[in-house]
């Protein structure tokens, strides 16, 4: 069992502002409101509605923004396009990956957009020149070969190596079924043979058929103590919860990177892996894209299609050999 003794805390700002209203709108000129004070407002108001991972994200990108700006905070009415263009110069400087810059971006983005939506400043579309979007990153997937491998490693009963090799397994079984709703998957959501969640990322409902595969490890981990189907989430309160599963995932990535060592996998194994090489395995086998886009819970095809770039290009090459072949035969040209 997974059994960590690790407590973090939300440090984010509290207030006392009730979102039911905008921000003293009345008492207060609105050009004089703080682009931190509104944050951190904003910040408290996702937490209490179960935010956390979103709230985490905006207070993690309000540090960076102050950090940038030398603790000198900055009113609604001063954010432009040529200080966010200031603030991405900076962080290039500072070699911040684009990936994470993008993440700072969206963030601050959705802070003032919620802003402006409250009539709090004007809409000047400070965010439109810098990078939003996502950076192509390395392949995550990996072949069969590996994937047998870590299926057949003789571990010891019982150990946390087995139930993290067993969540990876179970995650590649499940059509790439995120950690966060392997972590938070409870007996009730297993019925008739079927299971059913709704991913926490985009809230897709997903139906799978439990395979024999799947049920081995589920009856590994059967406990008559807890709701949950395995041993990673521990408490009922919705934000202690999501704490501990913050914690057990980086945990889980960190055992992972030992069971690459022991099985001799030199891939950088991590929770995304089971997830990219399910994609990967299953666009090789031609299963149409709809389907792996329905596997994987995307809401558009566009995302998926985002996983399957990161897939070699052997089914192009050979696809084009054989067209070249039906073609013009062996003759050279």
């Amino acid at each position: 069992m997974l059994n960590f003794c690790i407590q973090i805390n939300l440090q984010v700002g509290k207030g006392s502002h009730n979102f039911g209203s905008k921000i003293e709108s009345s008492k207060k000129d609105d050009s004089q409101i703080s682009f931190s004070e509104y944050a951190k407002k904003e910040i408290e108001h996702t937490d209490q509605n179960h935010g956390f991972s979103t709230a985490k994200n905006y207070s993690t990108a309000l540090r960076s923004f102050l950090k940038f700006r030398k603790g000198k905070d900055v009113k609604l009415s001063q954010i432009n396009s040529r200080l966010i263009e200031d603030y991405e110069k900076w962080l290039k400087v500072n070699h911040i990956c684009l990936n994470t810059i993008s993440c700072y971006m969206r963030s601050l983005r959705a802070i003032y957009n919620k802003a402006v939506s409250e009539g709090l400043t004007e809409q000047k579309d400070p965010f439109k020149k810098v990078f939003t979007g996502k950076e192509t990153t390395r392949k995550r997937a990996i072949d069969k070969s590996k994937i047998r491998k870590l299926q057949t490693v003789d571990l010891r009963p019982g150990s946390v190596i087995q139930l993290v090799r067993d969540i990876f397994m179970f995650s590649f079984y499940a059509c790439g079924m995120p950690f966060v709703d392997i972590a938070f998957l409870k007996k009730e959501q297993i019925k008739d043979g079927f299971l059913t969640y709704s991913r926490h990322k985009t809230n897709q409902k997903i139906c799978i058929k439990l395979e024999p595969c799947m049920k081995t490890i589920i009856d590994r981990y059967q406990s008559k103590d807890s709701d949950y189907v395995f041993p990673i989430i521990t408490n009922e309160d919705k934000e202690k919860s999501y704490w501990q599963y913050r914690s057990r995932l980086c945990y889980y990535n960190k055992v992972l990177k030992k069971l690459g060592n022991i099985t001799g996998i030199d891939d950088c194994l991590t929770s995304y892996v089971p997830r990219h090489t399910w994609a990967s395995v299953a666009f090789d086998s031609n299963v149409d894209m709809s389907v792996i886009s329905k596997g994987l819970g995307h809401t558009t095809m566009k995302t998926t299609q985002t996983y399957i770039k990161s897939i070699n290009n052997k089914k192009l090459y050979d696809a084009n050999q054989k067209l070249l072949n039906d073609v013009i035969g062996n003759s050279p040209l």
